[in-house]
């Protein structure tokens, strides 16, 4: 079979152009929760790579709860969900946020291609905490029901911490090498510019 000269120099132009960039591969294998834009970065790069396990990573305990779902739900909702994204699924890892509007619960970062808005995430914090044991590669935690000020006492030169949580059983006092708290900007709602 011959293939016509303009129809290569099409393919020859246009494939490179249309495959996801190294920068976006990396956000997926290290995904970066510590802001409202870097999360909804995040996800994104997930979705143009067709990765559901990172995808659903970026979702926030509200969203998995107000429809029930777990990885394996979320995996036979997803080929619905990108339909209904059409051409932003296609296009995610071009997306760029556009305008964040700041209020309650969190923040609705507008993300568009070209100074075209076309989606809107609703990014919340959610606190948590990670204990890391002597031996283990992988910390133990959760999230935190409180906001992190409310767990520490400050006393003279002594911070005191009060976290009380199922996770930490088991957990021996001398094995602790680390413990981190922090804030993470999940998913708590997406919006079109339908809705």
């Amino acid at each position: 079979m011959r293939c016509r000269l303009p129809l290569l120099l099409v393919l020859v132009v246009l494939l490179p152009a249309c495959q996801v960039p190294p920068e976006v591969h990396a956000r997926v294998l290290a995904p970066d929760f510590q802001s409202a834009t870097a999360g909804g970065y995040s996800f994104f790069a997930a979705m143009a790579l067709d990765d559901a396990i990172a995808e659903y990573r970026c979702f926030a305990d509200p969203l998995k709860d107000r429809y029930g779902a777990d990885l394996s739900l979320y995996l036979l909702a997803r080929p619905q969900m990108r339909e209904e994204l059409g051409r932003i699924s296609n296009m995610a890892w071009r997306l760029e946020p556009l305008r964040v509007e700041r209020g309650e619960p969190g923040r609705m970062v507008w993300w568009g291609y070209q100074d075209r808005e076309l989606i809107g995430l609703l990014m919340v914090p959610q606190n948590y905490f990670d204990v890391y044991e002597e031996g283990s590669a992988t910390p133990r935690g959760n999230l935190l029901a409180q906001h992190p000020s409310d767990l520490i006492r400050v006393e003279g030169r002594s911070l005191h911490l009060e976290l009380t949580d199922p996770v930490l059983r088991g957990i021996a006092q001398d094995g602790i090498v680390g413990l981190e708290i922090g804030v993470e900007w999940k998913i708590a709602d997406f919006q079109t510019l339908a809705d």
